[in-house]
């Protein structure tokens, strides 16, 4: 604890020390970081993060659960309400996964070993940045970014199964809904309201985490630091103080990271193997988000932490297993007409996605009126 303190209090000075010899550059930083979350994190997540945040006080979490209990028990040994967090932190990306855990942990919902499980691999990057930021931006091929999201639930789920065996045993609870009282009674006004406090306060807990470690990477890089311990580790590690570069600022804040690698001067499956072990992993950033959403339950971060770098290890494995697979089907030239579908797909999919979803409320609707 004593050599934790000191370190962080030789990183805050640094910062203060870059804030004032570089103030141009620091300010530019911030407003990039400022820019990314307004136009880019705020209006994606924050909707996201209130839907989900409503489904669990709703209760329709637990029924979600019991459908997929005997799936989760088999495979995992965990209840079927941990499906939850698992789905929709993989859909909706960092760090949906880890709010949703510990809003199920405080409602009663699971117990702390099932909370730390679950967390070992149901907090991912989201579909929508993997495929659209990394794949189609980055990499220019969208197919890159479905096979670097494939691989990387792949690690997650194989993850999941070993830290099954991992963590230390305890007292089962019930595997049912627990709420701290007595049944939400809540008014749908009442209901809205808490959502979206519960909701902006983790969000603008990620906006400033994106601030802190984007001018906190700018310092490093005007200082030259990120280049004199790439020179160090290029003479230990059979690595370019390129890659090494890039990979320690991907470990700070993923998003540039893969930035960096998509640039990089290499091939595109070694570029492939860096972008997911560093999206798997998600960066210091990202752990600082999940940190501070976890920081009321009794989950050990340092085993949180340790999973991360198991998803990251599975995730890379799997890249190199099957990417000699994916080169066969990778097409070496998209017609035309296949973009022209693409574009059309939206006309006919968002109605048909909400008349499925309205279907789905009415039937459950039904079945609760019936089960009554």
């Amino acid at each position: 604890m004593k050599y934790s303190r000191l370190f962080f209090i030789l990183c805050t000075l640094f910062l203060i020390f870059s804030l004032v010899v570089f103030p141009k550059e620091m300010l530019e930083a911030s407003l990039e970081s400022v820019t990314l979350w307004f136009y880019m994190v705020l209006p994606s997540l924050f909707p996201f993060l209130v839907a989900t945040d409503m489904l669990v006080r709703l209760g329709v979490a637990d029924s979600a659960g019991r459908m997929l209990q005997p799936l989760m028990t088999l495979v995992w040994g965990l209840p079927g309400i941990c499906a939850f967090p698992f789905v929709l932190g993989l859909i909706s990306g960092y760090p949906v996964g880890a709010k949703i855990t510990a809003t199920l942990f405080d409602e009663g919902a699971i117990s702390p070993r099932e909370a730390q499980h679950i967390l070992s691999f149901c907090n991912n990057p989201g579909p929508l940045f993997v495929i659209g930021t990394v794949g189609t931006a980055m990499l220019k091929n969208p197919m890159y970014g479905y096979f670097i999201l494939f691989c990387i639930v792949c690690g997650s789920l194989v993850s999941g199964i070993l830290f099954r065996f991992m963590l230390p045993k305890e007292a089962p609870l019930s595997h049912r809904f627990i709420p701290r009282a007595k049944k939400n009674t809540d008014s749908f006004g009442m209901l809205i309201g808490k959502s979206v406090k519960s909701s902006l306060s983790t969000v603008a807990q990620i906006g400033g985490f994106i601030v802190l470690f984007g001018v906190f990477l700018k310092a490093l890089e005007q200082t030259h630091i990120l280049i004199l311990i790439g020179d160090m580790l290029s003479n230990i590690f059979p690595l370019s103080q390129g890659i090494i570069t890039y990979f320690m600022s991907g470990m700070l804040e993923m998003t540039n990271g893969a930035s960096l690698f998509s640039k990089l001067d290499c091939t595109t499956y070694e570029r492939i193997i860096g972008i997911t072990m560093l999206l798997s992993f998600g960066g210091l950033s990202i752990l600082g988000q999940t940190v501070s959403i976890l920081s009321d339950t009794p989950i050990h971060i340092g085993i949180y932490v340790f999973s991360k770098f198991i998803n990251a290890i599975l995730s890379g494995c799997f890249v190199i297993l099957l990417y000699p697979w994916f080169t066969l089907l990778l097409p070496k030239e998209v017609p035309v007409f296949a973009f022209w579908e693409i574009n059309r797909l939206p006309s006919f999919g968002i109605p048909l996605v909400s008349i499925t979803f309205l279907g789905v409320v009415v039937l459950y609707a039904k079945y609760k009126k019936t089960s009554v």
